[in-house]
Order: C-alpha cells, then sequence, then structure tokens
C-alpha cells in the first residue's frame, strides 16, 4: 500500500511540478522593447481594423472577413491563417499592403520553448517595392495570460498588455528579411514584432489588437 500512495505523489508532484514549469518557464517568455532607431515601422489593427481578407479553419474564434470568404477546412492546410491587411506608417496613415501565412510551427514545446507559430510575410510598399520576412512568433506568454485564465479558469482578463513575439528563425531570435523588388531588392535584415492586446473577452477571443512590425534593414544595399 505503501508503495502506491508514493506512486500517486510522486505522479501529482511530478504533474504539479511540470505544470508550474510550464507556466512560469522564463525560456518560454517574452520581454517588451520599443523599436530601434532608425528601423522601417509598420502597424496593423487585428483581427478586423486593417483586414482585406482574412480566413482560416474555423476553429480559432475569429471572425472571417469578408464574411462570405472561403474558409481553410482542407485537412492539408488545417491550423492555418490567411490574412491580407494594410499597414500603417509611424503617423498612422496607409504605408502599405501585405499578406501573412500563419502556420503552426513545429518547434512548438511548451516546456522549452513555447507556442511557436511561423508567419510568412509579403509586404509592399507602393512605389518602393517588396519584403518577405519569415517570423516565428511565440505566443505562450499571450495565450498564458488571455486563454488560460479567461477560457479555461472563467476569471477576468488582466490586461491590456504588451507582448514581444518573434522568436527566431534569424539571429539574436529576431525575424528574417529579404528584399524582393524596388528599392529593397537585394536587402536583407531582420525584424521584431510586438502586440499591444487591447481587448480580449473569454466569448469572443481577441478583440482589439495592435500590432507593430520593426524592420531593420542591413547596409549598404541599393536605394
Amino acid at each position: 500500500m505503501k508503495y502506491f500512495v508514493a506512486a500517486v505523489l510522486g505522479v501529482i508532484c511530478g504533474a504539479g511540478g511540470a505544470a508550474a514549469a510550464l507556466y512560469w518557464n522564463p525560456l518560454s517568455a517574452a520581454a517588451t522593447s520599443a523599436p530601434p532607431a532608425g528601423a522601417l515601422t509598420f502597424s496593423y489593427g487585428f483581427p478586423a481594423e486593417s483586414a482585406v481578407a482574412l480566413t482560416h479553419d474555423g476553429q480559432l474564434g475569429l471572425p472571417h472577413i469578408p464574411q462570405d470568404v472561403s474558409a481553410l477546412w482542407e485537412a492539408a492546410i488545417n491550423g492555418v491563417v490567411l490574412n491580407v491587411l494594410t499597414l500603417d506608417d509611424a503617423a498612422g496613415a496607409p504605408r502599405a499592403l501585405a499578406s501573412r501565412v500563419s502556420v503552426p510551427s513545429p518547434q512548438t514545446n511548451l516546456l522549452l520553448r513555447g507556442v511557436i507559430v511561423a508567419d510568412h510575410w509579403l509586404i509592399t510598399v507602393p512605389g518602393e517595392g517588396s519584403l518577405f520576412i519569415e517570423a516565428h512568433n511565440n505566443l505562450w506568454p499571450m495565450l498564458k495570460d488571455t486563454f488560460v485564465p479567461a477560457r479555461l479558469l472563467q476569471r477576468e482578463w488582466a490586461g491590456p498588455a504588451v507582448y514581444a513575439v518573434t522568436a527566431g528563425p534569424g539571429a539574436r531570435g529576431a525575424a528574417a528579411v529579404v528584399g524582393v523588388s524596388g528599392r529593397f531588392a537585394n536587402a536583407r535584415g531582420a525584424a521584431r514584432e510586438t502586440y499591444d492586446l487591447e481587448r480580449f473577452s473569454a466569448a469572443r477571443g481577441i478583440e482589439a489588437l495592435r500590432g507593430t512590425l520593426a524592420i531593420e534593414l542591413d547596409e549598404p544595399y541599393p536605394r
């Protein structure tokens, strides 16, 4: 009997330790920081404010924009989010048009890295050129503060809050940037993104979020 009790206590302690490591693990945390001086900075409202189109498999608690857009229901693209959106400059004026494909990453590891989503951006700045960005974003700190307390524990959300989500795949945890055309052709650089989560509810999920994407291009490159 004592061995059974010891085994049960061991399982409970192990599960509790794993849950604590998962919830408070500093390796999956994201610190906030201001965009560096001189960065090419864009911002957008999500899910609806800046959206030209937004579609997914219907399981994410996000709207479809427009409402009659086709859902991504096929098994091969389950979990993918496709977003076409306008990007604003630092003054809040429309500056660029972007497409973003978000895919769940196999690098997700709740104990070591967090919940990783791979974002693939194609950004076109009219009259200037276009950029491609590959970003790996760690969404666990935001999920831990929103879906866990509000959805699972039925508690009030404690926001608003700001999250620095970029976690690679470039050097020093930055996203990788490649210039595609125009004055950005042949450019290389890095990018980092922050989410300013303004409103969240247990019923509707993310209601208002402001994303900021700061891009630093290496010099020199053709202007």
